[in-house]
């Protein structure tokens, strides 16, 4: 199911958007969800029900809350969502391009044009399906976390630790989980997840470097590879750069 939200304060671009998507991106009420705002300052504050969106298109010139505004906001709570500015009169700016939005589109564009700059955004949605949290059980207290968030998982005595990078909103760098290590590892190897000890696997997107036999996180930690792990970790972060870049 994709979730895309809609912010422009004209409803009837809004609902255009809509009919567009369902009748030629072949999305109906089975695999996507629509969410309407009408204002920057309407979608700030349902920010707090964090709906997982996949996707906001946000109408760069609004009213009080302005797309600038409301895109770094936005930001801060999803760093990851693909976003989308569009506009019948403003150019983007220095800010708009700060918040990493992925394509501009005009109002003027004709169906065909909306539809051929919305080709590529689609493609790009679905390749960034949402991945799916780990679950951490640890004393009854179910955690779930965001994979994004994850530097490396080691093991422990009857389960693992979840170490986190540091961010504004994780006032904890360590969640303890009952699932074994190798248990999470099954559930996410295939999102640039490698072992480089039997002891721990690391998020290969949080690598700074290796240097011999260690690898360095980007916060600084140092962590041994093992011999017998060495070749494999290193091809592993090897593809993994490969298709970074």
């Amino acid at each position: 199911m994709y979730r895309i939200a809609i912010c422009d304060d004209d409803e009837r671009y809004i609902e255009y958007l809509e009919k567009l998507f369902k009748s030629n991106f072949f999305f109906n009420e089975n695999n996507v969800m629509f969410f309407r705002y009408t204002s920057g300052e309407e979608l700030i504050d349902n920010l707090k029900k964090e709906i997982p969106f996949d996707l906001l298109i946000l109408d760069m010139q609004l009213e009080q809350m302005d797309g600038d505004e409301t895109a770094k906001m936005f930001r801060q709570k999803y760093p990851n969502t693909l976003l989308v500015f569009c506009s019948g009169v403003k150019l983007p700016s220095v800010k708009s391009f700060e918040v990493n939005a992925y394509r501009y589109l005009l109002k003027e564009y004709d169906k065909a044009q909306m539809i051929e700059a919305l080709t590529p955004v689609i493609s790009e949605m679905k390749r960034r399906e949402i991945v799916p949290n780990i679950q951490a059980t640890y004393r009854g207290d179910v955690r779930g976390i965001e994979l994004d968030d994850v530097l490396y998982v080691s093991i422990r005595k009857h389960g693992c630790s979840i170490h986190l990078r540091k961010s504004d909103d994780n006032h904890e760098q360590t969640i303890l989980s009952n699932k074994r290590i190798d248990e999470i590892f099954s559930e996410i190897e295939k999102y640039d997840f490698a072992y480089a000890h039997n002891s721990y696997f690391i998020n290969l997107k949080y690598v700074k470097g290796i240097i011999k036999h260690d690898v360095t996180l980007v916060d600084g930690t140092v962590l041994p590879i093992a011999r017998s792990k060495e070749k494999a970790f290193k091809e592993r972060f090897v593809d993994y750069l490969g298709k970074k870049y």
